[in-house]
Formats: C-alpha cells, structure tokens, sequence
C-alpha cells in the first residue's frame, strides 16, 4: 500500500502484521520487503514502456502476474522520482534503526520499532 500511495491502508497492514503475528520481527521484516518493492518499481521503470509483461518478468526475474502492478506502481512515483530515490535512503536508516536501536548497544523494543515503522510508512507513503 505504501508504494500505491495509500498510507492509510500501509499503517492498517502494519497494525495487522503487528497484531497477528510475530511483532519483534515486524520492523525488519517489513522494512526489508518495502525496500524489495521499491527496488522492482525503479528497474521496471528504468526498462521503459514497451516491453511485454512477461520480457519484463524474465528480465527481472520475478512472476508475470506482479509486472502489472509494478509499472502502475511505478506510474504514480515516475513524475516523483527524488522522493523515490530518498526514500531508499529512509529504508536503509529505517533497517539500521530497527537492527541496532537508538543509541549504541541498546535495541528498540517491539513498541519502539512499530513506532518508526509508522513513522515510515506515513512519511513515504504519504508524499
């Protein structure tokens, strides 16, 4: 939801993922796949508009099915690509604050790290 620009629905998705299932994994693991999924919406933006869906898959390496929602992804962020390129830079800070905490030697605990991954999610997905 993030990166279709629905914060809104992003948070419910975290909250969800926070409340059913494993919460300290929450941050990294949601992190992590946020930063996959911008990864595919910028080289399948950068493979243009005329290859086929499957060309595109191949030339990826990921399932046909997700290609279409990759470019209309992609089509919401191309006329905003500084903030699509910052926001990798979010991610990464975003992976370091959930992998080693605030301050040196000291981690996040699970209310913290759901607490800056709301933070993200609102700050990107709301751009």
């Amino acid at each position: 939801h993030v990166w279709n620009r629905r914060p809104a629905q992003a948070l419910e998705s975290v909250r969800h993922a926070a409340a059913t299932g494993n919460a300290s994994g929450v941050g990294v693991m949601s992190v992590l796949a946020m930063m996959s999924a911008v990864r595919n919406i910028i080289r399948v933006g950068g493979l243009g508009p005329g290859a086929s869906d499957a060309d595109v898959a191949r030339e990826l390496g990921i399932p046909p099915w997700k290609v279409s929602s990759l470019r209309q992804q992609w089509s919401r962020w191309s006329g905003d690509q500084r903030r699509l390129a910052a926001s990798l830079v979010d991610l990464a800070d975003a992976e370091a604050l959930m992998k080693g905490g605030l301050e040196p030697g000291q981690a996040l605990d699970v209310e913290q790290k759901l607490f800056e991954l709301e933070k993200l999610v609102v700050s990107t997905g709301g751009q």
